[in-house]
């Protein structure tokens, strides 16, 4: 392809608002036929956007450390009847709604826990808000004091987050 193809391509790929990994693998890839490789483009354009949305959403969620249920010590954990341990390590609870309150004595593994459940929801493609109890609290305490809570509680809610602890 000439520059002028290419150029054409990018400044194209721009005014779509596509970026440059599109105009990238619209260099890179072929096809058979044209639909073949209109495929390999926009299934790789997909791809790149879930991941560049699972990452933002890690970011965003405001984990101390990322933990993964991976090497995850479930000994000393009860789980309520209705939860068994691959529904909380996949958190299928979250599809039902449902909720799930952690408490025990420190270094129990409360807040790996929350932070797994919350890292594999950020891989789901989920929003989530990770809080200390403490923290969230001091917050919810501020917004009030400042007359602003049903403005904060909205944005909690706007946000359409999993809040974690």
């Amino acid at each position: 392809m000439s520059n002028q193809g290419k150029e054409e391509i990018a400044i194209s790929c721009r005014l779509l608002k596509l970026g440059a990994n599109f105009v990238k693998n619209t260099l890179a890839f072929t096809g058979d036929s044209h639909q073949e490789y209109m495929l390999k483009v926009l299934s790789a354009e997909v791809e790149y956007r879930e991941l560049k949305r699972r990452d933002l959403n890690l970011k965003k969620a405001g984990f101390g450390n990322i933990k993964t249920f991976e090497n995850y010590h479930f000994e000393d954990i009860e789980l309520p009847a209705a939860i068994d341990r691959e529904l909380l390590i996949k958190a299928d609870f979250l599809n039902r709604t449902e909720n799930l309150i952690l408490y025990g004595r420190n270094g129990t593994g409360k807040s790996h826990m929350a932070t797994a459940i919350g890292v594999e929801a950020c891989m789901q493609g989920k929003k989530v808000a990770f809080y200390k109890t403490a923290t969230l609290v001091n917050e919810i305490v501020t917004a009030k004091a400042d007359g602003k809570l049903l403005q904060y509680l909205k944005k909690l809610e706007k946000t359409g987050s999993s809040h974690m602890r």
